[in-house]
């Protein structure tokens, strides 16, 4: 089976045992309290306050599902969420002003205005994006 992939923020459709999936989750594995422990990790020193990233491979190991846990006013359709669990296998940390920092940062609000609009249209409201930016072409 090929991976699961939203297209044009289109949800993922799939039925596992004839229930709708309705979420993906993913657990990280073998990275306990000290990441450096399980694996080579470059060691860097930090000060309390330092932003970075951390850049995580991974091999998926694991699939499984659980009972979706659905939103108060969300119509329980008996659904699951696929639960993906990947064990780390080696790991850097990204300096704060590096671009590949930027692009991260950028791919993650734009996910999080996603969901976040998300999360509005299923409450009735509108988000700045439904209202345009007032230029008229």
């Amino acid at each position: 089976m090929p991976p699961l992939r939203a297209v044009n923020d289109e949800p993922v459709i799939q039925e596992f045992e004839g229930k709708p999936v309705k979420g993906i989750k993913l657990i990280v594995t073998r990275t306990g309290d000290g990441l450096s422990d399980s694996m080579e990790v470059d060691p860097v020193h930090l000060e309390i306050g330092d932003r970075t990233g951390v850049l995580i491979l991974a091999e998926t190991v694991k699939i499984r599902y659980e009972k979706h846990k659905y939103e108060k006013g969300e119509e329980d359709m008996d659904g699951l969420d696929r639960v993906q669990i990947i064990e780390a296998q080696g790991a850097i940390l990204l300096p704060a002003d590096s671009p590949e920092l930027a692009a991260v940062r950028k791919m993650i609000a734009t996910i999080r205005g996603r969901e976040k609009a998300k999360r509005d249209a299923k409450r009735g409201q509108l988000t700045t994006d439904d209202l345009g930016d007032g230029n008229k072409e």
